[in-house]
């Protein structure tokens, strides 16, 4: 699981958003659903104490927004490639920092995250740590600051993580709201 090769990966996701704009000369308010799932193939390389990850593949994205906002293009079903690039480097027995990108022609979605992680009990591989993460489509973006917590085991991880998130629209001020996330990922 640890050394150099061929690695598959599927996930999937759901979350809430939700939005303001003007349309009709009238602030208006949509609220929606979004998920997705991925299926990619990749390599994973160890390089010392980094390890670099490299996916390509499928993802397929929905975005149901209520009521319908006809001038949001990113809405529906979409389908396209994905590729994905992930960093690793371990600073010392403690210390550790990551980086993730990712991009899909379904709805032109992208990622990117930068996290910095301190492993305050070792043993139990339970880290504290910082991160930034930019997120965005065809019609926005939102970037976010906040703090985590992450408990690793041989199989796997779960993370919680919280912060402050700023989206912005092309045609709208900068507005800032709380966030908050949940991951759990498993490995075979």
């Amino acid at each position: 699981m640890f050394s150099d090769g061929l690695r598959l990966r599927a996930a999937v996701g759901y979350g809430t958003y939700s939005y303001t704009g003007e349309r009709e000369a009238q602030p208006q308010t949509f609220h929606a659903k979004t998920a997705f799932s991925d299926a990619l193939i990749g390599y994973l390389m160890r390089i010392g104490p980094l390890t670099a990850k490299a996916f390509v593949g499928v993802s397929a994205i929905d975005h149901d927004i209520r009521p319908c906002d006809p001038e949001n293009p990113v809405q529906g079903f979409a389908v396209g490639p994905k590729a994905v690039f992930e960093l690793w480097l371990n600073m010392g027995a403690a210390a550790w920092s990551s980086m993730d990108l990712a991009w899909t022609s379904a709805h032109q979605t992208y990622s990117g995250r930068a996290r910095s992680g301190y492993r305050i009990y070792p043993g139990l591989d339970l880290s504290l740590g910082v991160e930034a993460r930019i997120d965005g489509n065809e019609q926005d973006k939102d970037t976010r600051g906040g703090l985590f917590i992450r408990h690793a085991w041989m199989g796997g991880e779960v993370s919680l993580a919280g912060g402050i998130s700023g989206r912005f629209f092309d045609d709208a001020d900068s507005t800032t709201a709380p966030y908050g996330t949940l991951t759990w990922l498993m490995q075979y």
